[in-house]
C-alpha cells in the first residue's frame, strides 16, 4: 500500500504491539500557534446537564470534575456517595466549557462526552478543555490555572512510532532490561536489511505493519514471514 510515511514493523508475538492509540497530527517542526477569538453566547452550545463533581477524600483539596459514563455505554456510573452536582448559579455564570480547533478532527465520542457530563461547547478563548494539535510552548504560557488541552510541545517524541522505538532503543541501550517494554520493531527503510534477517531466522513469525503517523487503525496490516515487503510501500 502506497502511503508518505517510513514504515516501523513490530513483531506480533507481544501483547503490547496488538493495537495503536496515537492520533495523527501535523509536522512537529511547524507546530500551530493557536489565534482564539474571544468567548461570546452566539459560540457557545450549552450543555442540557450539571457538571459532577467528585469531592477529594483529602481535607483542604478541591473537588475535581467527574466523567460518568452515558447510559449507550451499558456501563455501570461512576456516581458514588462522594459525587456531587455543581452549584446550578455558579454553572450559569461560569459554564465549564471546552473546545474543538479547526486544526483536528472532531470526534463525535469527545463532543458527546463533554456535553453528557455538562461542559459547554465554544469556539472562543474561555475554555476549559481545548482539543488541539501539539503547541507551541508560549501558547502554553497564556493558559491560566483553570485551562488544559490534550496534546503538549514535543508529544511527537512518543506519539509518532518512530520516534517512540528511536527513543525506547536509546533508553534500552543505556539502562538494560527496565526498558525492554515494547516488541523488536524495524523502522523502513533504514533497518529493512535488519528486518529481513529477522523474518528469515524466524519463518513462522509474524509482524505488525504500520504508518509511522496515521490513527484510528488506517494503514496497519499484519504480515507472515513469507509475506514480501518492499523497502518503502
Amino acid at each position: 500500500m502506497e502511503n508518505d510515511f517510513d514504515d516501523p514493523i513490530c513483531e506480533a508475538s507481544s501483547p503490547d504491539s496488538s493495537y495503536d492509540v496515537d492520533i495523527s497530527l501535523p509536522d512537529p517542526s511547524e507546530p500551530h500557534h493557536l489565534q482564539l477569538p474571544s468567548i461570546s453566547q452566539s459560540t457557545a452550545t450549552p450543555s442540557l446537564r450539571l457538571p459532577k463533581l467528585l469531592k477529594s477524600i483529602y481535607v483542604g483539596r478541591p473537588a475535581t470534575v467527574l466523567f460518568d459514563y452515558p447510559p449507550q455505554c451499558i456501563h455501570q456510573s461512576r456516581i458514588n456517595a462522594r459525587v456531587i452536582d455543581m452549584d446550578p448559579e455558579e454553572a450559569e455564570h461560569c459554564p465549564l466549557t471546552f473546545r474543538v480547533s479547526d486544526s483536528v478532527h472532531t470526534y463525535n465520542c469527545f463532543v458527546n462526552t463533554y456535553l453528557y457530563n455538562g461542559f459547554t461547547q465554544t469556539t472562543g478563548s474561555g475554555f476549559n478543555m481545548l482539543m488541539s494539535s501539539p503547541p507551541k510552548p508560549e501558547f502554553l504560557l497564556g493558559f491560566n490555572a483553570y485551562q488544559r488541552m490534550n496534546h503538549f510541545p514535543g508529544a511527537w517524541q512518543f506519539g509518532r512510532k518512530d520516534n517512540l522505538w528511536r527513543n525506547v532503543s536509546r533508553l534500552r541501550r543505556r539502562f538494560g532490561r527496565d526498558y525492554e517494554i515494547c516488541p523488536p520493531t524495524y523502522i523502513l527503510p533504514e533497518d529493512y536489511k535488519r528486518f529481513e534477517a529477522e523474518r528469515e531466522d524466524d519463518p513462522k513469525s509474524y509482524w505488525i505493519r504500520k504508518p509511522v503517523a496515521s490513527s484510528c487503525g488506517r494503514g496497519i496490516k499484519v504480515v507472515s514471514a513469507s509475506h514480501p515487503v518492499k523497502k518503502k510501500q
